[in-house]
């Protein structure tokens, strides 16, 4: 494949949805390029990768003055220029989801399950699940019931709850919960497209195929947007829960293999191009070479 063919193969999935959700690809440039490298980017650098990816400016300022309004990013001024970072609490999630996101296997299972136990279910629960209990690994496998991973940590405050310990009889069961619980399938199924549609552009750049600095950046991004969303729905499942382990683990191998072909390149872009509020990009963080390793 040419490398127009390469990007427009792996903007598909990005461009492809109506309207493309634009504030997440911010972030998922935030995490990814701009915090390891001191945390602070200028809007310019910003409109200019949004652009080549295939987003007007226009979309661009605005999901920034969304963000700035939401309190996800601080915005600075140096004269006429913008320049913005990640909000103290937006940095302490993007550093916990990429955990998730670049590290190099599958989360571990000790084969069994919290189970937490509402005996009269209220309206209240449902808003629980999302601010006390989702954090914690929780999802719901029934109305009175959420169930996580064994290693899970155990609510602090479960008031009007039983919690209990359950080792599945076999995995068949084990998978039937997770399927309640995660949607294991569905998940199974984002991962397979992953790798349909990203496995062949990754043979094609480990193969050898010459990109420019600014294509192995555009692609970098987008293949890690497309994984950070499909970690992000379930970051603890592990592969054995999946009816098929070794799909699941490939999608993993692909991303990984895909962006440390795409690293050099593509740091050597925002080494000659990328402006942050105190000039060119300071060196990458400590642990970013690591990553996916």
């Amino acid at each position: 494949m040419t490398e127009d063919e390469i990007l427009a193969a792996a903007k598909a999935s990005f461009l492809g949805r109506s309207p493309p959700r634009v504030w997440s690809m911010i972030v998922t440039i935030f995490g990814d390029v701009v915090v390891p490298r001191g945390g602070s980017v200028w809007l310019g650098t910003l409109l200019t990768l949004m652009e080549r990816i295939g987003i007007d400016g226009a979309l661009v300022r605005t999901a920034m003055s969304r963000l700035a309004t939401d309190g996800w990013v601080e915005r600075s001024r140096v004269g006429r220029k913008s320049y913005y970072r990640l909000s103290a609490s937006s940095l302490e999630m993007s550093r916990r989801a990429g955990e998730a996101i670049y590290a190099a296997t599958e989360p571990a299972w000790n084969g069994s399950f919290r189970l937490l136990l509402r005996p009269e279910a209220n309206g209240g629960w449902r808003d629980d699940v999302k601010s006390k209990y989702g954090p914690l690994g929780f999802s719901p496998v029934s109305p009175n019931a959420l169930v996580a991973l064994g290693d899970a940590a155990a609510p602090a405050d479960a008031i009007g709850t039983l919690l209990f310990d359950a080792r599945p009889v076999d995995l068949a069961a084990a998978r039937d919960v997770a399927e309640r619980a995660w949607g294991g399938n569905a998940l199974l199924a984002m991962r397979r497209s992953f790798v349909a549609n990203f496995g062949p552009i990754r043979d094609e750049v480990v193969a050898g195929d010459e990109l420019s600095d600014e294509a192995c950046l555009l692609l970098r991004l987008l293949m890690v947007h497309e994984w950070r969303r499909i970690v992000l729905k379930a970051p603890e499942f592990p592969a054995a829960l999946s009816t098929d382990p070794a799909a699941w683990g490939a999608a993993r191998e692909v991303a990984a293999s895909l962006w440390q072909a795409c690293r050099g390149p593509s740091e050597r872009w925002l080494d000659q191009h990328a402006a942050s509020e105190d000039g060119p990009f300071p060196v990458v963080e400590n642990g970013f070479n690591s990553r996916f390793q």
